[in-house]
């Protein structure tokens, strides 16, 4: 069995469009010879109920809103700070996981740096 080169922890912004997309580079980075774990809240995993067996590994993390999709009437700034509170925590609790495993995860990468922040404290960065 080939050596993984690494293990990538794929964040995805935790809305419609950016889930797929992330799925697909974590495959592309599997075609590489890269381990990747796919993190989705837990909302959106037991809403989309992912096949555990496939290829992707996934683990879950809270952004806040475990049973249920942030509050319609919250400002979107009020999920962003839950997001980054919750988020930046059990993100980092899937790391420190990984960590005593035989492939740690050597790259965290998230599409939230967009939002012009980042969900991991800056000693896992």
């Amino acid at each position: 069995m080939e050596k993984k080169r690494g293990h990538v922890l794929a964040v995805p912004y935790p809305t419609q469009g950016h889930i797929t997309p992330i799925r697909q580079f974590c495959k592309r980075l599997q075609s590489k010879g890269l381990e990747t774990t796919l993190a989705l809240t837990t909302f959106i995993f037991n809403s989309i109920k992912p096949d555990p067996s496939g290829p992707i590994s996934i683990a879950t993390f809270s952004d806040g809103y475990d049973q249920g999709r942030f509050n319609s009437a919250d400002p979107i700034h009020v999920y962003l700070q839950k997001f980054k509170i919750f988020g930046s925590k059990t993100i980092a609790d899937i790391i420190r996981k990984h960590q005593t495993t035989d492939n740690p995860i050597t790259c965290p990468s998230t599409m939230l740096s967009c939002l012009g922040h980042s969900t991991l404290p800056e000693s896992l960065i």
